[in-house]
């Protein structure tokens, strides 16, 4: 760990301006400096009883996100922050990765480091802003601005937007996300649009909805609930991708929910041609992420939606609600300049 205080103000360090919206664009996020403004309770997954911590940070973005501090950097940078972070420290980090299973959030690695305090060239304005700014930050922080999808990942600029087959090109370039405008259509062959799920963690649980039980992944007692799993096929004029959508993102496509498929399905009816026929209505506009799956031995890529728009809800309201960075602004190592 390291952690600075006191430093003369003439022995600045560089500037430090990394957009936290450009990182799911990659599996390993870039340098980038922010305020640290939450610390959430610690946590013990796992059989190995490993231990974790969530932090909530924010820069000029307002775009509040979770970094999770796993085993030594819990025990050692989470309790350092944990003790100051009434006086809402700053946080140098450095190789993160990128993840969404919080929607969008960084999680440590081996290989990361963070600096408490560093002192940067823009220091200073970072803890300005934030005082110019703090009746607006507690509020989001509050409403726990950092799980809302809309700040999170709010629509994008139609130039950020990438057809399938450019988006394909953007995976083969290492990138791990990208917004495109597709056609929805119900992947054939699928008996099921729902599985059980801990309440607490969301993991997947093999069981019946309803029974409390010990969840093996957070430790917790817990009741297993039924989440809404659909595969889709994605279209446009340059090709198809087939992808997964959880939860409220595929409610939102189907108008269904998973309690309603569960219950359906243990009626025998088959839903296949009412969702069909709801996804058939959309154009959507979504976040597309891949990811590496492995089954019985054998490495695949996989894709999912994160986040999505319905075009008719974006036609209603044309101004983004943040400004995204175009791809080509971001470099190979992900660094880009911003203004904020």
């Amino acid at each position: 760990m390291i952690a600075i205080t006191n430093v003369q103000k003439e022995k600045r360090w560089g500037t430090y301006r990394i957009p936290l919206s450009s990182f799911p664009a990659y599996q390993n996020a870039s340098t980038f400096e922010a305020l640290v403004i939450q610390v959430l309770p610690p946590k013990t997954q796992g059989k190995n009883n490993t231990t974790s911590r969530d932090i909530v940070v924010i820069n000029q973005e307002k775009c509040p996100m979770i970094i999770t501090l796993w085993n030594d950097f819990h025990l050692d940078e989470g309790q350092t922050i944990a003790q100051m972070v009434n006086t809402t420290p700053t946080l140098l980090c450095f190789k993160l990765r990128a993840s969404t299973f919080n929607v969008l959030s960084l999680t440590t690695r081996p290989s990361s480091a963070l600096i408490i305090n560093a002192p940067t060239k823009t220091r200073d304005a970072l803890r300005d802003w934030y005082q110019t700014n703090k009746e607006e930050i507690i509020g989001m922080i509050e409403g726990q601005a950092y799980k809302n999808t809309d700040i999170l990942l709010p629509r994008p600029l139609e130039q950020t937007i990438s057809t399938i087959n450019q988006a394909l090109r953007l995976f083969n370039k290492k990138f791990y996300t990208a917004w495109v405008k597709v056609k929805t259509t119900l992947a054939p062959s699928q008996s099921a649009f729902w599985f059980a799920t801990c309440n607490n963690c969301q993991k997947s649980i093999n069981g019946d909805v309803g029974p409390n039980i010990k969840c093996i992944s957070c430790n917790q007692n817990v009741k297993l609930e039924a989440r809404t799993r659909i595969l889709l096929e994605l279209t446009d004029s340059t090709g198809t991708i087939t992808a997964s959508v959880l939860a409220t993102e595929a409610e939102k496509l189907i108008g269904v929910n998973a309690e309603a498929l569960r219950t359906t399905e243990d009626q025998d009816v088959d839903l296949s041609t009412t969702i069909q026929n709801a996804l058939k209505q959309h154009t959507i506009v979504a976040f597309l992420r891949k990811y590496d799956s492995t089954f019985q031995g054998r490495a695949s890529e996989k894709y999912s939606i994160v986040k999505s728009y319905l075009i008719q809800d974006l036609l209603m309201n044309e101004t983004p609600q943040r400004k995204a960075v175009p791809f080509e602004e971001i470099t190979s190592e992900g660094h880009t300049e911003m203004t904020m």
